[in-house]
């Protein structure tokens, strides 16, 4: 791989790895001080106003740097047009956002959270095109500065307010402010990567512009949706308490997925590479990444579930113990929602991304119908149930779409040993049950490494993956 590339998915893992850990210090620390309430009633109002962000963004930075690789003389215009239309959008999504909560029919103190919260969604919008800019111009180490500044802004304006107790609004309206203060950062480091706009303008571009947004904006709505509307339906069907037991596991599973994704968004030039110049690596690397989800999410999953109650009381304290349960059914979501980005970045990278918004379709529906069963029969573990099924399906039919590009295969052995080595670990935390949780958990991944190693795990097809991505093609 060339410097550059090493440098933007280094500066990538760093802001998945400390974003995550910041706002996981911050939930940890609300939930100990506000309890169940108090969390519930924040992850609703971010959930919410994500909701209708997501969407005024329309989900065109793919689009946005597909157009300047194709024609970097255009950015100007183009990136005018982005702006004026993210404008209209964000202050679309923000009537939109209030209309709804009226119609829904909340209380008056939720309506007036969500009120300031709102004026978070324009700075939030103009924040997301202007990273798209800069990812456009490989810009990625200024576009992860940005984002990890806005995150610290957050982080520590919130606990300030947490800490001397000065009330929901107040940092409902820090998380605002930390949107004013990453979009002109990212504002700012745009027009110096390259250089500012001006005030170019053509209507042609314009026009590709409007006519591309409704697939991308589609697979943006319904992607958003999925992954906010648990909180929503819990938050209507059961309450805030329960949208507070929910989000513990729910954040802890978001850390969990943290180093798959971050892999995955490293290495996904290079699996375009492949698919275009080497087909049959392209196989290797399909199959591969299945082989080391399993070997790096099993032991995960099943250590979390065995560990649940020591984890959330470490992290949360006692007054989340409904959130155990919640956690042991969310930990399992991590193993397919990783392989759901991985077969996604296939059909992605296939051009078939007509195939990955009918999946994503697929999914919302599942989720729908299961949440709405499941939550009104078992309240929070039914939102956890109805995620985990429905992501599960939802990789058996990208399975079934790939078969139109790729076939992936994975063998007993590489099954079997990963589930031996798992095995080895149940044992050693059965046996070390009584012991503090970093030391018991430190022992079980100790335990589960050497039984895989002593089974012989990798071959040559192992090694010949991992140089195969270093390489650039001939033909490049």
């Amino acid at each position: 791989m060339s410097t550059q590339i090493i440098k933007n998915a280094s500066s990538l893992l760093l802001v998945q790895i400390l974003n995550p850990l910041l706002g996981m210090a911050f939930v940890v620390t609300l939930a100990r001080i506000n309890g169940t309430v108090g969390l519930g009633a924040y992850t609703f109002a971010i959930s919410m106003v994500a909701i209708f962000e997501n969407i005024a963004g329309l989900g065109i930075r793919e689009y946005i740097i597909r157009e300047i690789g194709k024609n970097p003389a255009q950015w100007r215009p183009l990136f005018n047009c982005v702006m004026a239309i993210g404008v209209a959008t964000s202050l679309a999504g923000q009537a939109a956002m209030l209309i709804f909560v009226r119609v829904v029919g909340y209380e008056a103190e939720t309506i007036n959270g969500l009120f300031i919260i709102s004026f978070s969604l324009l700075p939030g919008v103009i924040f997301y095109h202007a990273v798209s800019f800069l990812y456009a111009f490989d810009r990625m180490t200024v576009a992860s500065v940005t984002f990890i500044v806005e995150t610290v802004v957050r982080t520590v304006l919130g606990l300030v307010i947490v800490f001397f107790g000065v009330g929901m609004n107040w940092l409902l309206a820090s998380f605002a402010f930390s949107r004013v203060v990453s979009a002109a950062l990212a504002g700012w480091a745009q027009s110096r990567h390259p250089h500012p706009a001006g005030r170019a303008w053509d209507r042609e571009i314009f026009r590709h512009l409007l006519k591309a947004t409704p697939t991308f904006v589609g697979m943006t709505i319904l992607a958003t949706i999925y992954w906010r509307l648990n909180i929503i339906m819990l938050s209507k069907m059961c309450g805030a308490e329960a949208v507070g037991e929910y989000s513990a596991g729910y954040r802890l599973m978001d850390l969990l997925a943290f180093a798959g994704g971050s892999i995955l968004t490293a290495t996904y030039p290079a699996m375009a590479r492949l698919f275009h110049h080497v087909r049959k690596d392209f196989q290797l690397f399909m199959d591969k990444g299945i082989q080391y989800t399993i070997i790096g999410y099993l032991p995960v999953v099943v250590a979390v579930h065995v560990l649940s109650p020591k984890i959330i009381a470490l992290f949360f304290g006692e007054k989340f113990d409904a959130a155990v349960e919640g956690l042991r059914i969310l930990s399992w979501v991590t193993f397919p929602l990783i392989l759901a980005k991985h077969f996604a970045n296939g059909l992605i990278v296939a051009g078939r991304q007509d195939l990955d918004l009918r999946v994503n379709a697929y999914r919302l529906t599942f989720n729908v119908i299961l949440s709405y069963v499941l939550i009104a029969k078992m309240g929070m573990v039914g939102a956890c149930l109805a995620m985990l099924i429905s992501l599960l399906a939802s990789v058996i039919l990208q399975v079934y779409y790939l078969h139109e590009i790729v076939r992936p295969t994975l063998s007993l052995a590489q099954i079997l040993k990963p589930g031996l080595a798992v095995v080895a670990m149940l044992v050693g935390l059965q046996l070390t049950s009584a012991w503090p949780l970093l030391l018991q958990a430190s022992f079980a991944a100790l335990i589960y490494l050497l039984t895989f190693l002593t089974l012989k795990p990798f071959d040559r097809e192992d090694r010949r993956m991992w140089l195969c991505l270093g390489q650039q093609p001939q033909n490049a």
